[in-house]
């Protein structure tokens, strides 16, 4: 029995710290875009190569803005037409309406990321190779060569539709979502219930704030009571991160455990009444976000 919870802990633990890894793949006001320079090696000036440095002028509107400045399309979409940034101010470039769009969006999104990392990352395999190592120099080379192609494809698209450019940074911003509960009936099918909606901005933004305090904070309780617990085996139970936008995904419940974890750390305790209080969101229940109306902005890269 005690070998049962140390491994569903232990499970648990690995699962909460992918999560604070991914944080940012959903949450209001994250980053996309120049997650890094081009690669360096030689491969990367033999392949078709990324955009050029980034400049000051202002990120290219989305053709579906037509033509309307930003500060037009904010009034159009009741949105604000810049954000500010003590680094430097975020301006509008698109309003996207629509969950399926909005799923679009994001799916591209996640992927051109993952695209970058894995181009990044053949190329520094290329780079650690010796000169002498021709066939395999040779073999990386032409998966570079293939990444670039797939990551170019997708970038026109991306261009084409959101006027999006690796030149630039963004940050996409949810005016409206839905919150859904995330369960199994009683003949085993996944079923979906709405527990919250989203009307605005700052509605959003607090809940994915609170979100994250209580996952961070199970996460660093948890790691405490795994370094002092004599089997080195947490006590507690983590909080679960909402799936991505329209993943259709509905693992199990909360352990049983989930109450020791919340006699053992009352804030954790008071930290979920608030969320449920206020969104009816458990982070100890599976949840779904939908986005149905997000603002992208866009900055200049830094150098």
């Amino acid at each position: 029995m005690n070998h049962h919870k140390k491994n569903t802990r232990t499970v648990a633990l690995v699962g909460m710290i992918a999560l604070v890894a991914i944080l940012g793949a959903v949450r209001v006001g994250y980053l996309l875009g120049n997650q890094g320079k081009g690669p360096t090696s030689a491969s990367a000036n033999e392949a078709p190569g990324l955009p050029a440095a980034p400049d000051t002028t202002p990120p290219p509107a989305a053709p579906q803005s037509k033509g309307l400045s930003p500060s037009e399309l904010a009034t159009a979409k009741n949105v604000p037409a810049q954000l500010q940034d003590p680094a430097g101010n975020y301006q509008l470039v698109a309003v996207i309406e629509g969950e399926e769009p909005n799923r679009a969006l994001t799916s591209s999104l996640q992927v051109v990321g993952a695209q970058r990392q894995r181009l990044l990352g053949l190329s520094a395999q290329y780079d650690r190779l010796p000169a002498s190592s021709l066939q395999q120099r040779e073999l990386i080379a032409g998966e570079i060569l293939k990444a670039r192609q797939t990551l170019a494809s997708n970038l026109q698209y991306m261009a084409a539709n959101y006027g999006y450019s690796l030149q630039y940074n963004y940050r996409l911003v949810p005016h409206s979502a839905s919150l859904l509960l995330l369960s199994t009936g009683a003949d085993g099918t996944p079923a979906t219930q709405l527990v919250h909606e989203f009307d605005d901005a700052a509605s959003y933004e607090r809940f994915q704030k609170m979100r994250d305090d209580y996952l961070l904070l199970s996460v660093n309780r948890t790691t405490q009571d795994k370094a002092t617990s004599p089997d080195g085996a947490p006590p507690a139970q983590p909080g679960k991160e909402p799936t991505p936008p329209d993943t259709d995904a509905a693992p199990p419940g909360p352990s049983a455990e989930s109450s020791d974890a919340e006699a053992v750390h009352p804030e954790l305790k008071a930290m979920q009444e608030i969320l449920i209080r206020e969104f009816q969101y458990d982070p100890k229940k599976n949840h779904q976000i939908k986005l149905r109306k997000t603002a992208l902005y866009g900055r200049a890269g830094n150098r």
